[in-house]
Protein backbone atom coordinates (compact mmCIF):
# COMPACT_ATOMS: atom_id res chain seq x y z
CA UNK A 1 0.00 0.00 0.00
CA UNK A 2 2.45 2.79 0.78
CA UNK A 3 4.46 1.71 -2.33
CA UNK A 4 1.11 2.36 -4.07
CA UNK A 5 0.88 5.53 -2.59
CA UNK A 6 4.44 6.72 -3.37
CA UNK A 7 3.91 5.84 -6.88
CA UNK A 8 1.13 7.62 -7.66
CA UNK A 9 2.09 11.02 -5.82
CA UNK A 10 1.83 13.73 -8.08
CA UNK A 11 5.66 14.94 -6.76
CA UNK A 12 9.13 13.33 -7.07
CA UNK A 13 10.07 11.49 -3.89
CA UNK A 14 13.12 10.61 -3.25
CA UNK A 15 15.04 8.70 -0.02
CA UNK A 16 18.51 9.29 0.38
CA UNK A 17 21.12 7.80 2.35
CA UNK A 18 23.42 9.84 4.49
CA UNK A 19 25.59 10.81 2.16
CA UNK A 20 23.58 11.80 -0.85
CA UNK A 21 22.92 8.18 -2.67
CA UNK A 22 19.63 7.71 -3.58
CA UNK A 23 17.97 4.48 -2.16
CA UNK A 24 14.89 4.67 -3.27
CA UNK A 25 12.06 6.70 -5.57
CA UNK A 26 8.94 6.47 -6.95
CA UNK A 27 7.68 6.60 -10.21
CA UNK A 28 7.47 10.43 -10.81
CA UNK A 29 10.89 11.09 -9.73
CA UNK A 30 12.13 8.17 -12.85
CA UNK A 31 10.06 10.86 -15.14
CA UNK A 32 11.15 14.10 -14.29
CA UNK A 33 14.62 12.54 -14.40
CA UNK A 34 13.87 10.87 -17.83
CA UNK A 35 15.64 7.40 -15.95
CA UNK A 36 14.16 4.35 -15.10
CA UNK A 37 13.96 3.62 -11.16
CA UNK A 38 16.41 1.07 -10.82
CA UNK A 39 18.88 3.25 -13.01
CA UNK A 40 18.08 6.21 -9.75
CA UNK A 41 18.67 3.64 -7.09
CA UNK A 42 22.70 4.07 -6.50
CA UNK A 43 23.36 6.98 -7.96
CA UNK A 44 23.78 10.75 -6.35
CA UNK A 45 21.53 13.09 -6.95
CA UNK A 46 23.91 15.54 -8.96
CA UNK A 47 24.02 12.32 -11.22
CA UNK A 48 20.58 11.72 -11.47
CA UNK A 49 19.43 15.32 -12.27
CA UNK A 50 22.41 17.80 -12.88
CA UNK A 51 25.44 19.83 -13.01
CA UNK A 52 23.82 22.73 -12.71
CA UNK A 53 26.21 25.11 -10.31
CA UNK A 54 23.56 26.37 -8.19
CA UNK A 55 21.43 23.10 -7.98
CA UNK A 56 24.57 21.21 -7.26
CA UNK A 57 25.56 23.46 -4.10
CA UNK A 58 22.22 22.50 -2.80
CA UNK A 59 22.27 18.83 -3.68
CA UNK A 60 26.22 18.83 -2.44
CA UNK A 61 24.93 20.11 1.04
CA UNK A 62 22.07 17.25 1.21
CA UNK A 63 25.29 14.97 0.52
CA UNK A 64 26.94 16.05 3.45
CA UNK A 65 24.32 16.44 5.78
CA UNK A 66 24.31 20.19 6.23
CA UNK A 67 20.80 22.23 6.59
CA UNK A 68 19.52 23.67 3.41
CA UNK A 69 17.08 26.00 2.45
CA UNK A 70 13.25 24.49 3.71
CA UNK A 71 12.43 25.31 0.46
CA UNK A 72 14.42 25.29 -2.67
CA UNK A 73 14.05 25.74 -6.55
CA UNK A 74 16.37 25.20 -9.19
CA UNK A 75 16.78 23.91 -12.54
CA UNK A 76 18.22 20.78 -13.49
CA UNK A 77 19.55 19.31 -16.62
CA UNK A 78 18.89 15.98 -17.85
CA UNK A 79 21.07 13.17 -19.97
CA UNK A 80 19.42 14.70 -23.26
CA UNK A 81 19.98 18.13 -22.68
CA UNK A 82 16.46 19.43 -21.89
CA UNK A 83 16.08 20.88 -18.09
CA UNK A 84 13.39 21.18 -15.76
CA UNK A 85 12.52 23.55 -12.72
CA UNK A 86 12.04 21.83 -9.51
CA UNK A 87 10.77 22.88 -5.80
CA UNK A 88 11.88 21.06 -3.74
CA UNK A 89 11.46 20.45 -0.08
CA UNK A 90 13.58 18.70 1.99
CA UNK A 91 13.69 16.84 5.93
CA UNK A 92 16.48 15.44 7.56
CA UNK A 93 15.76 11.49 8.77
CA UNK A 94 17.08 10.95 12.09
CA UNK A 95 17.39 7.49 13.97
CA UNK A 96 18.49 7.89 17.94
CA UNK A 97 18.99 11.78 17.11
CA UNK A 98 21.52 10.79 13.96
CA UNK A 99 20.87 12.11 10.61
CA UNK A 100 20.56 8.42 8.77
CA UNK A 101 19.02 10.33 5.71
CA UNK A 102 17.11 12.57 3.73
CA UNK A 103 13.45 12.58 2.58
CA UNK A 104 13.00 14.90 -0.52
CA UNK A 105 9.59 15.99 -2.23
CA UNK A 106 10.13 17.99 -5.56
CA UNK A 107 7.56 19.32 -7.22
CA UNK A 108 8.16 19.89 -11.12
CA UNK A 109 7.61 23.86 -11.88
CA UNK A 110 8.99 23.63 -15.58
CA UNK A 111 5.36 24.33 -17.07
CA UNK A 112 4.94 26.80 -14.57
CA UNK A 113 8.21 28.80 -15.23
CA UNK A 114 7.55 28.26 -18.78
CA UNK A 115 3.97 30.03 -18.79
CA UNK A 116 5.71 32.84 -16.32
CA UNK A 117 8.56 33.50 -19.62
CA UNK A 118 5.66 33.54 -22.25
CA UNK A 119 3.97 35.79 -20.00
CA UNK A 120 6.94 38.13 -19.57
CA UNK A 121 7.43 37.64 -22.78
CA UNK A 122 3.91 39.16 -23.81
CA UNK A 123 4.19 41.83 -21.66
CA UNK A 124 7.55 43.26 -23.38
CA UNK A 125 5.22 42.74 -26.62
CA UNK A 126 2.92 44.64 -25.05
CA UNK A 127 4.99 47.51 -24.21
CA UNK A 128 6.96 47.24 -26.95
CA UNK A 129 3.51 48.08 -28.92
CA UNK A 130 2.68 50.87 -26.58
CA UNK A 131 6.21 52.66 -27.20
CA UNK A 132 5.94 51.73 -31.27
CA UNK A 133 2.65 53.53 -30.69
CA UNK A 134 3.93 56.60 -29.45
CA UNK A 135 6.67 56.80 -31.95
CA UNK A 136 4.03 56.19 -34.70
CA UNK A 137 2.07 58.95 -33.70
CA UNK A 138 5.32 61.57 -32.68
CA UNK A 139 6.38 61.19 -36.67
CA UNK A 140 3.19 61.59 -38.06
CA UNK A 141 2.24 64.34 -36.74
CA UNK A 142 5.19 66.23 -38.52
CA UNK A 143 4.06 64.10 -41.64
CA UNK A 144 0.96 65.39 -41.94
CA UNK A 145 1.87 68.97 -41.77
CA UNK A 146 4.17 68.84 -44.15
CA UNK A 147 1.93 66.78 -47.03
CA UNK A 148 -0.50 69.26 -46.10
CA UNK A 149 1.79 72.61 -46.56
CA UNK A 150 3.10 70.58 -49.83
CA UNK A 151 -0.32 70.64 -50.90
CA UNK A 152 -1.04 74.33 -50.52
CA UNK A 153 2.31 75.17 -52.18
CA UNK A 154 1.07 73.13 -55.29
CA UNK A 155 -2.16 75.34 -55.29
CA UNK A 156 0.06 78.40 -55.28
CA UNK A 157 2.14 77.30 -58.42
CA UNK A 158 -1.04 75.74 -60.09
CA UNK A 159 -2.67 79.34 -59.59
CA UNK A 160 0.51 81.15 -59.89
CA UNK A 161 0.92 82.75 -56.54
CA UNK A 162 4.42 82.82 -55.94
CA UNK A 163 4.59 84.92 -53.30
CA UNK A 164 2.92 83.04 -50.33
CA UNK A 165 4.91 79.96 -51.27
CA UNK A 166 7.52 80.97 -48.75
CA UNK A 167 4.93 80.70 -46.23
CA UNK A 168 4.02 76.95 -46.82
CA UNK A 169 8.04 76.50 -47.14
CA UNK A 170 8.67 77.82 -43.76
CA UNK A 171 5.92 75.21 -42.44
CA UNK A 172 7.52 72.06 -44.01
CA UNK A 173 10.79 73.31 -42.92
CA UNK A 174 9.66 73.98 -39.26
CA UNK A 175 7.32 70.45 -39.37
CA UNK A 176 10.89 68.54 -40.81
CA UNK A 177 12.74 69.85 -38.02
Amino acid sequence: RFRLAVDHATDAIIYLDEKGVIRWTNQRAAVIADRAIEELAGCTLMEAFSNQPTAKAHLASIGLGRPVPALMEFEVFLRDGTSRWLEVTGTQVKKDEQVVGWLLVAHDRTERKQIEQRLRQSEKRASLGMLLDGIAHEINNPLFMISGNVQLAREEIKQGRYESLDEELAGIQAAAQ
